[in-house]
């Protein structure tokens, strides 16, 4: 049974297990990615802000809510000036990030549109016919920009799309959470790719 169409609960158990050897930065050499690994992405303290997203916006499932942290974890450590969101489908992401980082400005990409504006913190889905916008994105993107792709291992689609994306000759740093991934931009280091259990 592929673990994508197991329960929430029964598929985290699962991915956990799979990736225990991945846990919380161990077997990291660059203190960079491993202070990202431990103390942004599996950082467990319960921030100031969780228990008042949590009344503003009570109906998301688990799995949402568990990335909606992440994204809110990200913005409070990299407080990006401005941060796009890319089809994004759901309103929980931006509140998340507007409480990681208030002073940012929040873009959504218009369908149709055939530009992007800059950001250093772009968000968006693993569709395929997302590629050619994060490729642009990427191509475009300045040093340190920081994607977020959701949902890189929910069917065979996405995740060759993920593998895809990996490959680009801009994705410095990539960080496989299994939920979604993470790519940094960074032309001063060589590749580097990570799966983490999240």
């Amino acid at each position: 049974m592929k673990v994508s169409h197991v329960p929430y609960r029964v598929r985290r158990t699962l991915v956990w297990v799979r990736r225990w050897r991945r846990t919380r930065g161990f077997g990291v050499h660059s203190p960079t990615d491993y202070h990202f690994i431990r103390y942004v992405v599996n950082e467990h303290w319960p921030y100031y802000a969780y228990d008042t997203l949590k009344a503003q916006i009570p109906d998301i499932d688990r799995k949402t809510r568990k990335v909606c942290k992440l994204y809110f974890r990200i913005a409070n450590h990299l407080q990006p000036k401005n941060i796009l969101l890319i089809h994004m489908p759901a309103a929980a992401y931006e509140h998340y990030l507007r409480a990681g980082c208030q002073t940012a400005l929040i873009m959504h990409h218009q369908p149709g549109s055939s530009t992007l504006p800059q950001a250093d913190f772009i968000a968006t889905t693993a569709d395929d016919d997302m590629l050619p916008l994060i490729d642009d994105a990427m191509q475009h993107a300045g040093n340190g920009t920081l994607f977020i792709i959701n949902g890189i291992h929910k069917g065979r689609h996405s995740r060759r799309l993920w593998k895809t994306i990996r490959q680009h000759q801009r994705a410095t740093i990539t960080f496989d959470l299994y939920y979604c991934g993470i790519i940094v931009i960074n032309d001063t280091r060589s590749p580097q790719h990570y799966i983490v259990n999240y």
